[in-house]
Parts: C-alpha cells; sequence; structure tokens
C-alpha cells in the first residue's frame, strides 16, 4: 500500500530532476525513477513501523 500511495512523489521528483539536468538519455532516466518508485516509498514505510506511525498514515 505504501508504494501505491507514495510512489509518485518519487518518480515524479526524479524525472523532473533529471531532466533539468538534461544528462541522461530517457531510457535512463525512466529505469531511474521506476528504482526510486519503488525503494523510496519502502523505505519511507520502514521508517514509519519503526518509528510505530505507520497506523496513522493507513499504511499498516
Amino acid at each position: 500500500m505504501a508504494i501505491y500511495v507514495l510512489h509518485i512523489f518519487f518518480t515524479a521528483g526524479v524525472r523532473i530532476a533529471f531532466q533539468k539536468i538534461d544528462l541522461l538519455g530517457s531510457v535512463t532516466i525512466l529505469a531511474i525513477a521506476t528504482i526510486a518508485g519503488v525503494f523510496g516509498p519502502y523505505m519511507i514505510f520502514i521508517v514509519m513501523k519503526r518509528l510505530r506511525i505507520a497506523h496513522l498514515f493507513g499504511l499498516k
């Protein structure tokens, strides 16, 4: 559920940042944004579980 709810923040943020840098191609940006969209929310979920606040956000 955390990935479903939070993925857009990470994928959009990475895409916008790399497009502004204009350093990488679109396929590379897509790959990096996909990885960030999965692992970023998962890391936030783990931190929320350790702080015991995941239930406050409906992520547990």
